[in-house]
């Protein structure tokens, strides 16, 4: 058999690229109003983001509890012929979910599981878990598995592009006052991951500028890309996100792009038209 890989629905990944790989997605949940929803199940992003423009108060969202890890974990042990479980989780900076998915795995003692923080979000724990899936397939062992994804986290790029902060007010994390400002000033910021948290890198001025930008941050860190998966998730702004696609292959001719819009749990987050490159 081989080693089985879960990772949560943080991660972003097109349907058909988690059935290509076999991966087992854990949903997270998002609450809007009163009503609970199921990321990538019973919500989707681009839904998300539409019913998210009319809302006074930000949606909110929940880690899987330990007990559907657990599960998770028991049945991909099965699967795995005793070969094991790697857990690829949602950065602990950024949620619970790591926590959860630790309980998940002592409640599931009988699973010979691995649960790795991934210190990232969206596609950049997306291409974690299919980096992981393809060195199962090659019959990586379990141990040697975990090493290489130790040494991907280390070296991950992971570049976003906030439109707005109008969420980021929303959350709290931003007073009022500086969030209207900066829609004034039509200010943009860019930020980038560091061991899993989000970090501010500068502020531009302009939605042009700010994708200009990008593009310069994206030269500046990426090196020979032509064996690499590079990923783009978007919030809801897919024209862009195809747009940065082309420039990407054009110029550093990746073993693939992979883009998609950001699900619920990301999105709520990183608002209407973000972009996020991970390579």
């Amino acid at each position: 058999m081989a080693v089985q890989v879960i990772t949560d629905s943080s991660c972003d990944l097109p349907a058909e690229l988690v059935d290509k790989y076999g991966i087992r997605v854990v949903p997270l949940t998002v609450r809007l109003g009163e009503e609970e929803y199921i990321d990538g199940q019973t919500i989707t992003g681009p839904e998300l983001f539409r019913r998210m423009a009319g809302m006074k108060e930000l949606p909110k969202t929940a880690q899987p509890s330990p007990a559907a890890f657990a599960e998770a974990f028991r049945e991909a042990m099965e699967r795995s012929g005793g070969d094991g479980v790697i857990c690829l989780a949602l950065s602990s900076h950024l949620s619970g979910t790591y926590g959860s998915a630790c309980l998940g795995r002592e409640l599931a003692e009988e699973a010979v599981v691995e649960v790795i923080d991934s210190e990232a979000a969206t596609l950049g724990l997306g291409i974690m878990a299919i980096t992981a899936a393809e060195l199962s397939r090659q019959k990586y062992g379990l141990r040697a598995i975990v090493d290489v994804i130790h040494h991907f986290r280390e070296r991950i790029n992971f570049l976003i592009a906030f439109d707005t902060l109008e969420n980021i007010v929303k959350g709290g994390r931003l007073s009022k006052v500086k969030g209207l400002l900066a829609q004034v000033l039509n200010i943009k910021v860019l930020a980038h991951n560091v061991r899993g948290k989000i970090e501010v890198l500068e502020k531009v001025r302009g939605r042009q500028r700010m994708m200009n930008r990008l593009r310069e941050l994206i030269a500046e860190r990426a090196g020979d890309l032509s064996d690499k998966y590079i990923a783009i998730s978007h919030g809801n702004n897919p024209s862009d996100a195809e747009e940065l696609k082309q420039w990407l292959v054009a110029k550093y001719r990746p073993r693939d792009v992979i883009v998609n819009c950001m699900g619920a749990t990301i999105g709520t987050y990183a608002g209407q038209n973000a972009i996020v490159v991970a390579f």
